[in-house]
């Protein structure tokens, strides 16, 4: 890893960013790292939905506060849980702190008395972080424990916390009452107001120290607290801890701390009994800011040497048949559907449920897809949950707290062994044999050994480590498609929704980019939020990354495939989707891509094809079955094959698999296909009488074409002919441009369908067309140029550099001129791409989405880093690079756009 922040070296690198962590923070005036390795800070109310803010044990709070006021937050000493994330990184963005999310310690390098560094690791790998000072705000003081190479005598007397809230209710109370109510291993210790008019939570703790062991108990005690109080009968239950609180009831012992530049944040439960949990924690890392205000350590200069690529050992193994790494959408069906097939079976997740977009993302319905086998079970199990959920409110599609309860009740059923909080860092080859992984969790780092592994990471982590080629975003630019932070909300009618909105561009696979796409996210929300209702209840924890990479396997399924609904001898499912892109640039997207949507206008054509198992199947390496949206597919092939729903049964196809290779000893590349469909079929997961069908027919005949043509039904004739032209449709095409009886529509389409495949007997046309400046930046126009620039017409030049400086053209319409004349290749355009490149004021602006007002801000992307790159990229190829321009962009702080930069070196 060599981006920021793992070439720096910082003033003070804080080690979790809780509220001891933001306590610190906010009292430095220093360059400061915040280390963290949820997906939030101040995870005690943003993510165990801690009620309590009361910010008055110090003055140094009182930045965080005003902030919190001024959105409208904060009331009654009760703090929103959304606000308060926003006004976190609103906050530490005026100190200009750096944060860095998804990222464990797992070990410090030692010199002296001294840590010389900090050894972490994140999906990235594993990385050195340097520091004149380190500040241990982890919940377990791990680093404090590395440091001292033995385990300290923590005092074992824990309590988990958790909060379950309900909305719409009627009765109104004010201060917190004592219940105390033990429900077999569950203690319902209170019933509070809530921050909003209507919402009341309840306070429950239990000893049990996993959470799904505490979570699957949940329906037990909603169902028992309506039984209980009559005014919680028919009211919303709208959010439950995502995490416990982990409460210490005894001080820890005291010790000696010899390690000078290392400062544990510890607090006392009992050090003023009147003060919230939460202020203790903030006040903790308060006292540390400080002293460090006043301290000034030597830093080792030699830690360079130290290969931290390189760090052995592990602090604990496990040994399974098969480890699904993932548990999201895919993964969790894989385990369940592995451990049912009666393999031991392992599945690994990062984050604190399994589900993933569905659950922690806040996408709480199918959109398309094709449903059967678990897919259905866990959509039925859902629904039906969800009624004990809902009272008397609306929720579309599933609560995301039913199916997160519901996917670890068919996993534990199953016997499948859930692992929450494990981040895949590496794994372990013997020859081209995938063997372990190594994860890195909050205790340290551990080895998962199986026969087989599932890859379910969403972005092929496993396989690319491996050793697997893959793609990444689209093959022009490598950009992915754009994401979203999804906020829960309630509406006036008291239903739940979620708010999907594209948030703006990233780089799923790095995690410096991932922590910047979400802080610039919470930057989207209106600065004031005046009205109640639109204030979110929470913000999801699971980015909405709609595309990583895509491994290369045995057979890479196309967009032409899904066109055209082809069929394999190793189908193990098929797909129904259209083609659901949300990218806005187009010209950037593949040549008949281009045509399928813009020209054609096919965005809602639906697409079906099947998947063949091969797809599942990663070059390079045995042992792994890749699943999920990274299985082998075509840039171009993935936006409509990306659904939940089948999402989920290509997840069943590989735990099913998985078990096939355990019981009959064999890789995944081989095992009997037949077997694996017969059970498939079985499961309902797969039915091979189902006809995909083809978004075109083949087997039409040419006149019924030919008729559609002439009564101007343009949409099916171009998607056709443009793909398959034969020497017919070529000479039907000709005599109707020639013919005095075609009008000029069908003349236009006729030269349109030509110039596609390289015929130039209709170019005067389109330049015509060109030349009129219709609407310039309309689809149909820019996909004109596309095409000029794919035939190579110099003739076509001169239109191509008007449009570039034309004032009305918008960033797509001269990004695809830029590119055409790129592809026509004639020397003479060198000094007018250079003459652009100077041009003032050039629009770069692209509205990925309008918000809402008062709630989400207009999205909009400066893409001038997209049109310049197409400038050196047309300029290299015309043989006159444009290094500048390149190297501003390699050194650019955005991954996403570094990559691009790298495809034009």
């Amino acid at each position: 890893m060599n981006n920021y922040p793992f070439g720096t070296i910082y003033d003070v690198v804080i080690v979790g960013g809780g509220l001891s962590g933001l306590g610190c923070a906010l009292s430095l005036k220093k360059k400061v790292l915040i280390l963290e390795r949820r997906t939030s800070l101040g995870w005690e109310i943003t993510s165990s939905f801690f009620p309590w803010f009361e910010g008055r044990l110090s003055s140094d709070k009182s930045t965080l506060k005003n902030e919190l006021e001024s959105k409208n937050g904060i009331r009654n000493n009760r703090v929103s849980p959304a606000i308060f994330e926003i006004s976190i990184e609103s906050v530490l963005q005026k100190m200009n702190v750096d944060v860095i999310l998804y990222t464990y310690p797992i070990d410090v390098i030692r010199k002296d008395d001294l840590i010389a560094g900090l050894i972490v690791g994140n999906k990235n790998g594993i990385g050195l972080i340097r520091s004149k000072v380190f500040v241990d705000a982890t919940e377990n003081l791990f680093l404090l424990k590395k440091s001292f190479n033995q385990n300290l005598e923590w005092n074992p007397d824990f309590s988990y916390i958790y909060y379950i809230y309900f909305n719409g209710v009627e009765k109104e109370i004010k201060e917190p009452e004592p219940l105390n109510i033990d429900m077999k291993g569950i203690k319902v210790l209170s019933l509070g107001p809530g921050f909003r008019k209507g919402e009341l939570f309840v306070e429950i703790q239990t000893e049990k120290t996993g959470i799904t062991d505490t979570r699957i108990k949940f329906p037990e005690v909603i169902a028992f607290l309506r039984d209980r109080f009559e005014f919680l009968k028919e009211s919303l239950v709208s959010h439950i801890s995502q995490e416990p609180l982990v409460i210490k009831t005894k001080s820890p012992q005291s010790f000696s701390n010899p390690i000078k530049n290392l400062f544990p944040a510890i607090f006392f439960n009992t050090e003023k009994p009147d003060t919230t949990l939460l202020d203790l924690r903030l006040e903790a890392g308060i006292r540390i800011g400080k002293h460090l205000k006043r301290s000034n350590r030597c830093f080792p200069d030699d830690i360079e040497r130290f290969d931290c690529e390189k760090y052995p050992g592990c602090d604990e193994e496990f040994d399974f048949d098969v480890v699904v790494t993932g548990g999201g959408t895919a993964g969790a069906v894989a385990a369940i559907a592995s451990a049912r097939e009666g393999a031991k079976t392992a599945v690994v997740e990062h984050s604190t449920c399994l589900g993933g977009l569905g659950t922690g993302g806040g996408v709480h319905h199918y959109y398309l897809g094709l449903g059967g086998g678990i897919q259905k079970e866990i959509e039925e199990r859902s629904t039906e949950l969800t009624n004990l959920f809902r009272g008397k409110f609306n929720i579309s599609g599933w609560h995301p707290e039913a199916k997160k309860i519901v996917l670890e009740e068919m996993c534990s059923a199953a016997g499948a062994k859930i692992f929450y909080q494990n981040c895949f860092v590496d794994a372990e080859m013997k020859n081209s044999r995938i063997s372990a992984i190594h994860c890195v969790t909050p205790c340290g780092k551990i080895k998962y050994s199986a026969q087989v592994f599932v890859d379910a990471t969403g972005d092929a982590d496993v396989a690319v480590k491996a050793g697997t080629p893959y793609t990444l975003g689209r093959n022009r630019d490598r950009i992915p498609q754009p994401f979203t932070l999804v906020p829960m909300k309630l509406i006036p009618d008291g239903s739940l929704i979620h708010i999907n909105f594209d948030s703006g561009f990233v780089d799923p696979t790095d995690v410096v980019d991932l922590s910047k796409a979400k802080r610039e996210s919470l930057r989207l929300f209106e600065r004031r939020i005046k009205n109640e209702v639109d204030i979110p209840l929470y913000i999801c924890p699971i980015l909405g990354i709609r595309q990583g990479r895509q491994i290369l396997g045995k057979y890479t399924l196309t967009l032409m495939d899904e066109i055209l609904g082809t069929r394999f001898p190793d189908s193990i499912s098929s797909m129904s989707s259209h083609y659901d892109n949300h990218s806005k640039d187009m010209e950037n997207q593949s040549y008949h891509a281009l045509i399928w949507r813009w020209l054609t206008d096919n965005h809602l054509t639906r697409l079906e094809c099947e998947i063949p198992y091969r797809c599942l199947l990663p070059l390079n390496v045995e042992g792994l079955l890749v699943t999920g949206r990274a299985i082998s597919l075509e840039p171009e092939a993935h936006y409509a094959l990306r659904m939940e729903k089948d999402m989920e049964r290509i997840g069943e196809v590989a735990g099913i698999a998985a078990s096939i290779c355990v019981k009959k000893g064999l890789f995944p590349s081989n095992i009997d296909i037949a077997e694996l469909q017969e059970k498939l079929k079985k499961s309902g997961c797969w039915d091979p009488e189902y006809n995909v069908k083809p978004a075109i027919d083949l087997k039409k005949p040419q006149h019924v074409l030919k008729q559609k043509f002439f009564n101007k039904d343009f949409k099916e004739p171009v998607s056709l002919w443009a793909f398959f032209l034969s020497k017919e449709t070529e000479n039907f095409l000709n005599s109707a441009l020639r013919s005095k009886a075609s009008d000029n529509e069908v003349k236009f389409w006729s030269a349109v369908i030509l110039a596609i495949h390289g015929k130039k007997q209709g170019l005067r046309t389109l330049l015509n067309y060109l030349g009129t400046k219709r609407n310039i930046n309309s689809p149909l126009y820019i996909s004109l140029i596309v095409i000029l620039g794919k035939l190579k017409e110099k003739e076509a030049l001169h239109f191509l550099h008007d449009i570039i400086f034309d004032k009305t053209a918008g960033v797509d319409t001269i990004i695809a001129a830029i590119r055409a004349i790129g592809e026509i290749g004639s020397k003479k355009s060198i000094k007018t791409i250079e003459k652009f490149i100077k041009r003032k004021e050039k629009p770069h602006t692209r509205i990925l989405s309008e918000g809402r007002k008062g709630f989400i801000k207009r999205v909009q992307e400066d893409i001038l880093w997209q049109i310049e790159l197409a400038c050196a990229e047309t300029l290299k190829t015309l043989g006159k690079p444009y290094k500048e321009i390149v190297a501003k962009y390699l050194n650019d702080p955005r991954k996403y756009v570094r990559n691009y930069a790298e495809t034009i070196c």
